[in-house]
C-alpha cells in the first residue's frame, strides 16, 4: 500500500524521455533503454571496447589497439557506449546541473564495473581545475565517485589528484595534441595521496574518448607509487562514433 501511494504521488519518470514508467521500475522507458548500447560482454578487458563478436580478443579478451599499445591501467569499464542516447545523460549533468542522472548513472556503474571492487579499492575521481570548478560549481566524476562509495562502502579520496594547468578544450584535437596538451596538468595532493598509500585505485570519470586524460592521471598516480589502477567510465567513445 505504501509503495502504491508513493508511485501515485511520485511517480517515477525515464530519465531520458521524462515519460513515466508504466511499471514504476527501472531508470529508462522501454523505447529509450532499446536506444541506449549498453557495454556487455564480449569486450576488451583493458579498454572496455565493446567486439562485434564473441570470438574477437582471443582468449585475453584484448582488442587489437591494447595488444599494441597497452594502456597504462589494468582494466576498464563502461556503462554505455557513447553516442547520442548516452549524451542525453550525461552533457546535462555535465553542463545543466542535471544532478539527479548522478543516482541511476553511479547505480549502472556500480553493476557494470563490479568486477572492479573485488580487492575494495579507494575511488579517486578525474579533478577539474579551479577555474573550471568555479564556474560550473561540481566536479560530476567527484559526484559520481562518492555516490559510488557510499553505495559500494568504498573510501573516496576526491582530493588525491589536482588539476593544477588549465588546458583548452580536448573536443576537437587530435590524440597526438591531446597528450601534448595534459602535459604536466596534474599533480598529486600529497597530504590527501596519504589516505591511499599502496592500496589499489579506481579512476572515476564521465567520459573515456581517447583516454588522454586518463592516462594522464593514471601516469601521475603511479609516479606516487600506486601499483594497480582500473579505470571506470560511464561511457565510452569506440571506433565507430569518435
Amino acid at each position: 500500500m505504501k509503495k502504491r501511494i508513493l508511485d501515485f504521488l511520485f511517480p517515477s519518470v525515464c530519465f531520458l524521455c521524462k515519460e513515466e514508467i508504466a511499471d514504476g521500475r527501472g531508470f529508462f522507458c522501454a523505447d529509450c533503454f532499446a536506444s541506449l548500447r549498453f557495454i556487455i560482454d564480449p569486450y576488451c578487458q583493458y579498454c572496455g571496447e565493446p567486439f562485434a563478436c564473441e570470438h574477437l580478443g582471443g582468449k585475453e579478451k584484448c582488442c587489437l589497439s591494447c595488444e599494441e599499445n597497452p594502456p597504462p591501467w589494468q582494466q576498464a569499464r563502461a556503462v554505455f557506449v557513447y553516442d547520442d542516447a548516452s549524451r542525453k545523460l550525461i552533457l546535462p549533468l555535465k553542463y545543466a546541473d542535471r544532478l539527479e542522472n548522478i543516482s541511476p548513472l553511479a547505480q549502472l556503474m556500480s553493476k557494470f564495473g563490479k568486477d572492479l571492487f573485488a580487492d575494495h579499492p579507494v575511488l579517486v575521481p578525474v579533478p577539474l581545475h579551479a577555474f573550471k570548478l568555479w564556474s560550473r560549481r561540481y566536479n560530476q566524476s567527484a559526484l559520481l565517485a562518492q555516490k559510488l562509495g557510499k553505495l559500494l562502502q568504498l573510501d573516496v579520496v576526491p582530493d588525491a589528484l589536482i588539476r593544477c594547468r588549465s588546458t583548452r578544450p580536448l573536443a576537437h584535437l587530435s590524440v597526438k595534441q591531446r597528450h601534448e596538451e595534459l602535459k604536466g596538468a596534474f599533480q598529486i595532493n600529497k597530504t590527501q595521496f596519504k589516505k591511499i598509500g599502496k592500496r589499489p585505485v579506481v579512476l572515476i570519470d564521465d567520459i573515456l574518448t581517447t583516454g588522454a586524460t586518463a592516462e594522464a592521471c593514471v601516469t601521475i598516480l603511479k609516479e606516487a607509487g600506486c601499483e594497480k589502477i582500473s579505470l571506470l567510465v560511464v561511457a565510452r567513445a569506440c571506433e565507430q562514433t569518435l
